[in-house]
């Protein structure tokens, strides 16, 4: 049983274009397939499009999230420069990756996992060095932004790194950045862990 947590402030009426960047077979398409069913439960509009990278697991993985009131009001699926007012960087390569930081809008607010991932093309090359800073400064000039090595965290909290994309989902629900409702969350998570 979770611990109780203050409720942030969620306006139910705001639409939401959340893109959410990871790395493939890390949770990053379920965190899409959780909000749009708990927008659903809460009887909000949504879509989701999921972008997948050549090799599905550790590949390139974004999602295109949109919740509205109606289905009237939901938009294309897929992203314009500039729309995405919420990201949840499940990875700090990804968070950073130029093809997410252009469709950030201006004002919009990003929750991203500092903590450093390799990833084949940096174990190919050991010389190389992870230009860490360089993505969290790309990030923060793109966004207001909070680091959290939640990889670190959820390994100490759960016994596995699994949790973080999860953290990082409840981190920016505790933003006000997705506005589903706490029992929504809760219940789309019963519900995938009925399918699995």
């Amino acid at each position: 049983e979770p611990p109780p947590v203050t409720a942030p402030e969620i306006d139910f009426t705001r639409p939401a274009n959340i893109v959410v960047g990871g790395i493939g077979g890390t949770g990053i398409v379920t965190i899409g397939a959780i909000v749009g069913m708990a927008a659903h439960l809460d009887g909000r509009a949504a879509s989701v499009m999921d972008q997948i990278g050549l090799a599905q697991k550790g590949g390139e993985v974004t999602s295109h999230i949109r919740i509205a009131q109606g289905i009237d009001s939901l938009g294309p699926v897929r992203f314009a420069p500039g729309e995405a007012d919420t990201l949840i960087g499940c990875d700090v390569a990804m968070a950073s990756h130029p093809e997410v930081i252009p469709l950030l809008a201006k004002d919009a607010v990003a929750v991203v996992n500092d903590h450093v991932v390799m990833t084949g093309d940096f174990t190919s090359r050991p010389d190389a060095i992870f230009p860490l800073e360089q993505m969290k400064r790309r990030i923060g000039r793109a966004a207001r932004t909070t680091f959290a090595d939640l990889t670190s965290l959820a390994a100490r909290q759960f016994g596995d790194a699994v949790g973080a994309n999860m953290m990082a989902l409840g981190m920016a629900w505790q933003r006000g950045r997705v506005p589903v409702s706490e029992a929504a969350i809760l219940r789309a998570i019963e519900i995938g862990r009925a399918h699995v």
